[in-house]
């Protein structure tokens, strides 16, 4: 019986991370500003605020022009961060109000963590999924 032994190095590791990270992100394009998902990491970061370790960091833009820093770990998806992209609209104030009591909570799924952060992702979603039922018919 002969065993077999893989090294994995971490840039391969950090490769693999970051492609699988745009794989998942790429389902949900329709729910958010377009072209705005940016990976910052693939290796261990620490919050200096909850002390959490993450895998990996990403920031998007919701349709909300609220930009989140998320950071993804073995509890799920959590916003590190919520800023708001310049303009002088108070929705966009109230947007950033509401995101803010879910900074630092961990969601187990992107969706879940999408659903709560972006009204304007679960209209979206709707719209997507009868599109494709539809398209299905």
């Amino acid at each position: 019986m002969s065993t077999k032994t893989f090294i994995v190095d971490d840039e391969n590791d950090e490769i693999f991370i970051a492609n699988e990270l745009s794989n998942i992100l790429k389902e949900f394009q329709y729910g958010i500003k377009p072209n705005s998902i940016q990976i910052l990491s693939t290796s261990k970061t620490k919050n200096a605020t909850t002390h959490d370790t993450y895998g990996a960091v990403f920031k998007l833009t919701l349709l909300e022009d609220i930009e989140l820093k998320i950071g993804v770990s073995k509890a799920g998806f959590t916003i590190i961060q919520a800023t708001r992209e310049e303009n002088n609209e108070k929705s966009a104030n109230d947007d950033l109000e509401r995101i803010l009591p879910i900074i630092n909570q961990p969601f187990e799924t992107m969706n879940a963590l999408l659903f709560r952060a972006s009204p304007r992702f679960g209209k979206s979603f709707h719209d997507a999924l009868l599109s494709k039922l539809g398209n299905d018919l």
